[in-house]
């Protein structure tokens, strides 16, 4: 776990693999499947919380060179979806799985009553 702190304090993020039984991937990817699904199909709750990738290129074209922004398919496709367990409690679920919680107070040398989950999204790249 040393190693994973240390890269932690270097990057400002560590991968710990095994962190996530197959099990809690599979959920984690059908959840982000139904958001991206509920997004692409105009869900007003989802998209009020989220931005499309025609929105960001529109925004900042350098980001996503050769992105048509003003497609339609693009204005339809989720950049970012945030506020995640607002738009599906299984979300705080996964993220109040006690195995991340154990090792995220690992990776930061501290003790567990330490950590405060702020802010989780949802970020796709074209």
């Amino acid at each position: 776990m040393d190693d994973w702190t240390t890269r932690f304090a270097r990057d400002g993020y560590a991968i710990v693999p095994g962190l996530l039984s197959d099990s809690d991937l599979l959920d984690a990817t059908r959840l982000v499947n139904s958001l991206v699904h509920r997004h692409r199909h105009g869900d007003l709750g989802v998209r009020i919380e989220s931005v499309s990738i025609g929105e960001v290129s529109r925004q900042h074209p350098q980001r996503n060179p050769g992105v048509a922004s003003e497609t339609e398919a693009c204005a339809a496709e989720p950049y970012i979806i945030g506020n995640l367990a607002a738009l599906d409690h299984r979300f705080a679920c996964l993220i109040g799985n006690a195995r991340i919680w154990h090792n995220v107070a690992m990776v930061m040398a501290r003790p567990v009553s330490d950590l405060v989950f702020h802010f989780g999204n949802i970020t796709r790249k074209p």
